[in-house]
């Protein structure tokens, strides 16, 4: 959609290594059972579980504000004027091909 721009690549990278947290936590909570027993006392909720709790809301809030959730992307408006494909060079500066110039050069190549 041509929404995001190089100033938003810190809040992506954010929103990744929220993502990245959330994972491993719930692969603690998945070995765990979601609970740890403390030397003969009851069970007891595992930490990773309120840091789980914690971390959904932040990365639902960044979420949110990179438009990542079907409401917030309806309230989007894209710039039909930038091309859709350089999105990713201007978001992080790396240079996408394009397939169809690849065809292009293959056959030219084939030519020679």
């Amino acid at each position: 959609m041509s929404i995001l721009s190089p100033v938003d690549a810190d809040a992506v990278a954010v929103y990744c290594s929220l993502y990245s947290q959330v994972v491993r936590c719930q692969q603690m909570i998945d070995r765990s059972g979601g609970f740890i027993e403390q030397e003969g006392r009851p069970l007891k909720s595992h930490p990773a579980v309120d840091q789980l709790t914690a971390l959904s809301a932040r990365i639902s809030t960044l979420g949110k504000s990179l438009g990542l959730t079907p409401l917030a992307r309806s309230k989007l408006v894209a710039d039909p004027v930038r091309k859709e494909q350089n999105w990713l060079e201007e978001l992080c500066g790396v240079k996408s091909r394009d397939p169809l110039e690849e065809l292009d050069d293959d056959e030219e190549d084939e030519e020679e």
